[in-house]
């Protein structure tokens, strides 16, 4: 019977209540809008099927090793400008759609702007699959549509977080050969609660309601030292983050204060994945592969298993690729999960006691002097000698 007593313990991947013969188990939100299973004792049978399915508990079933690491670019540049770093996971789904008569399950907005897993067997379906969303996906009842198409014979690509992967595979219990699956290297997961109260803030101060956010916008090129977020309004309009009245999502997903407990202690940080592909971007902090990094984005693939390579033959055509190393392709998140920030259990205290409203203008809102210091922050991190230095601390970080 699965039993959290550390929230450490649970990435939120739904996994034991959609694999419970019984319906014992329910999902509770918690006071930072994270949801967590509850088992009702007086319908669990304690068969263990729970324990059995949770990517916490059997990490090790992962991937003993990969084969190659690549980095990336497709070449149709009018896709490639609308994908998120280098076009993997669209020269990878439009494959599967167009060659396999396949199901691409990936990560789109909803209607009340949920980021949610869904399906589709259509190029056209996979625009709403692309671009970075940083918030963990609601995927309850997705193994089950994977599981059903799989059992008729479909071909499946499931794309998500290396937990929610590993859920996947615990879930089906067997191998299917007609199931893919790409994992990508995650940073973390923020608090749906406050991704919600955030967009509910952003709302209020225009006359339409957020539809979507670019997160990874190439207006103004592709570097991990300037990310430009651009807002879609339900009227039509549009907004760049530099005429935001607010802070861009960003800020808020990358301070470490809304993260999810699991994250701080994610077993999946290592080469050891659990899709057939891991994604990510090729960042090439220290030059040491010029010509396989580009202003235009470059995707990282690590092919992990024999059907990950024979993907990547498949796709060859469409794409340009280059052999890396393990040095080439250094990411902090491929060594150790990201550190807690230490006003993390501050952060919450103030916000349980004065709102959300007032912790956003406490932590994340900056007056004009930190403005003027970041604008000359992001000049400089755009020259190459921060990014060697950079990359230089990185690595001195976390070995």
């Amino acid at each position: 019977m699965i039993s959290i007593d550390n929230k450490k313990d649970c990435c939120g991947c739904t996994a034991c209540v959609s694999t419970c013969p019984k319906n014992a188990i329910s999902l509770i939100e918690d006071d930072q809008g994270f949801t967590y299973p509850h088992v009702n004792q007086s319908f669990c049978v304690n068969c263990g099927l729970c324990d059995k399915v949770c990517p916490v508990l059997n990490s090790e079933k992962r991937n003993k090793d990969y084969k190659k690491i690549y980095a990336l670019r497709l070449k149709d540049e009018s896709i490639l400008q609308k994908s998120s770093s280098g076009g993997a996971f669209y020269a990878i789904a439009s494959y599967v759609i167009q060659n396999l008569n396949g199901i691409v399950f990936g990560v789109k907005y909803d209607e009340k702007m949920e980021v949610r897993h869904a399906y589709t067997e259509t190029l056209d379906g996979l625009k709403d699959f692309q671009g970075s969303k940083y918030v963990q996906s609601n995927i309850k009842g997705i193994y089950e549509q994977v599981r059903s198409f799989l059992c008729i014979g479909r071909n499946v690509l499931f794309t998500g977080t290396p937990c929610q992967v590993m859920a996947l595979k615990l879930f089906l219990k067997i191998e299917y050969e007609n199931l893919i699956c790409v994992d990508n290297i995650c940073h973390s997961v923020p608090s749906p609660r406050i991704f919600k109260e955030y967009l509910e803030m952003v709302n209020s101060a225009y006359k339409g309601d957020v539809v979507k956010i670019d997160m990874r916008n190439k207006k103004k090129g592709w570097s991990h030292a300037f990310y430009y977020y651009y807002y879609y309004f339900s009227d039509g309009t549009s907004l760049g983050d530099d005429k935001l009245k607010f802070e861009h999502w960003g800020k808020l997903f990358f301070s470490g204060l809304i993260t999810r407990p699991s994250c701080n202690a994610c077993r999946f940080t290592s080469y050891r994945r659990a899709g057939d592909i891991t994604v990510a971007d090729f960042w090439d902090d220290s030059l040491k592969r010029p010509e396989a990094y580009s202003p235009k984005g470059t995707s990282l693939l690590i092919v992990s298993t024999d059907k990950g390579e024979k993907i990547l033959r498949a796709i060859e055509d469409s794409v340009d690729k280059w052999i890396l190393t393990e040095d080439e392709a250094y990411q902090p998140c491929l060594k150790a999960p990201i550190k807690a920030n230490p006003q993390k259990d501050e952060f919450w205290k103030y916000y349980h006691e004065y709102g959300f409203k007032k912790a956003y203008n406490k932590y994340f809102k900056i007056g004009m002097d930190k403005i003027i210091k970041n604008k000359l922050k992001k000049i400089l991190k755009r020259t190459p000698v921060y990014s060697k230095i950079k990359c230089l601390l990185e690595k001195f970080k976390y070995e």
